[in-house]
């Protein structure tokens, strides 16, 4: 009997320590279970963090996108105002030169007629005065 008692006893110690030793490792893995926790929450805190910075970072650059889309196309706009501007000066300036070539044209043609006028009338002169002077020989060499 006595044998049995210190068997029980002895049973009760070893169940005990295994009892503490199991309650210990558990203590450690629930230690470890929350510094994993807390790393892990750390960790998706930090990702939050980063894509709230990338989220922000995205509506600036659409921003910018924005503000370089509406540069360009002022740019192109007030390119496109200028050129035609200049296309239209150009336009007037060629319809006045055309315009001052058909009056010179005109004047040049005009000029021509009274110089083939003036041409004409010299030589009808000219034949005029050689007739008369051949008459006046001819009067002055009949007796």
């Amino acid at each position: 009997e006595r044998w049995r008692g210190a068997l029980k006893k002895r049973e009760g110690e070893v169940l005990a320590a295994l009892g503490k030793e199991w309650e210990a490792k558990e203590a450690e893995r629930e230690r470890a279970s929350a510094r994993q926790r807390r790393g892990l929450a750390a960790a998706e805190a930090e990702l939050r963090g980063k894509v709230a910075e990338l989220e922000r970072e995205q509506r600036r650059m659409r921003g910018v996108e924005a503000a370089l889309t509406a540069k360009v196309a002022a740019a192109e706009q007030k390119a496109a105002h200028e050129a035609a501007l200049r296309q239209a000066t150009h336009q007037g300036e060629l319809a006045a030169a055309q315009a001052a070539l058909g009056q010179a044209s005109g004047k040049v043609a005009m000029l021509e007629e009274r110089l083939a006028a003036a041409e004409a009338r010299e030589v009808r002169q000219e034949e005029e005065a050689r007739a008369t002077r051949q008459a006046e020989a001819a009067a002055a060499a009949a007796p």
